[in-house]
């Protein structure tokens, strides 16, 4: 991965000229030599990529989602996309992700602060 002298991973630093040349090495790397198990990313990095800042659709007047770990079906194994989203913001249309020749699940880690009706949106 990229990154600026201060740490950042996104800035215009990456559409220098000399940057650009040298190609995306953490993509190269990430899918054509390791064929990851796993892939974890933020909030804003799946929805500048994934999910592309569109609004859940959910229903507020939903019943009280059960407590605990839900899995979707077929997600038991093969590859994950681990999304951190504390507060329900990210609207998945599938239960797995386009990623390049890769589709992987999607695991949404979530916080207390996430709506009941986030969850229900989940599991729908």
């Amino acid at each position: 991965m990229e990154t600026s002298l201060d740490g950042k991973i996104m800035g215009k630093y990456l559409w220098r000229p000399d940057a650009v040349d040298e190609g995306d090495s953490f993509d190269l790397v990430q899918h054509q030599k390791y064929q990851y198990q796993a892939l974890i990313l933020g909030r804003t990095t799946i929805d500048d990529n994934f999910t592309y800042y569109e609004k859940p659709q959910v229903n507020e007047a939903v019943a009280e989602v059960p407590a605990g770990d839900f899995i979707a079906e077929g997600a038991s194994a093969g590859q994950f996309m681990i999304a951190i989203d504390s507060k329900g913001k990210l609207a998945w249309q599938d239960n797995t992700a386009e990623d390049g020749d890769m589709k992987p699940h999607v695991v949404s880690i979530l916080t207390e602060a996430t709506p009941n009706s986030y969850k229900d949106f989940l599991r729908q």
